[in-house]
């Protein structure tokens, strides 16, 4: 994925660093005969699916605008939220995998991430 700055991509990196892992199957093989790397989601599948469907969104958003404003704020949107993101990642989901499943939009998955903080308060939005 092409990406709106170092930042963001160094974060990205990180991102999938804490939702997704890929381990060798214990059962399939390739015709090689080396295992077929199968991808596990430790803080829950929705959460990684919906948080990658989020940042794919405005990233592709972000390199499309030619408004250097409107850039600068799509992009602290996604550093913050992507930040938000890992944040997250050092607690327990399941609520917020509860949460996460129930977005439809791209601003529904923004409200779960702003709105969800380590302790299950709301946060104020910056």
């Amino acid at each position: 994925m092409a990406v709106l700055n170092d930042e963001f991509s160094s974060k990205y990196d990180e991102f999938i660093n804490f939702y997704l892992k890929e381990k060798p199957s214990l059962i399939l093989v390739k015709a090689d005969g080396s295992p077929v790397m199968v991808k596990t989601y430790p803080k829950g599948k929705y959460l990684f699916n919906k948080f990658s469907e989020f940042f794919t969104y405005y990233n592709e958003k972000y390199l499309q605008e030619k408004d250097l404003d409107k850039k600068k704020i799509i992009s602290e949107k996604l550093i913050k939220c992507i930040n938000k993101a890992i944040s997250m990642a050092e607690i327990d989901t399941k609520k917020l995998n509860k949460k996460i499943k129930e977005a439809k939009t791209n601003e529904d998955i923004y409200s779960v991430l702003i709105y969800s903080d380590t302790m299950n308060k709301f946060v104020e939005k910056s």
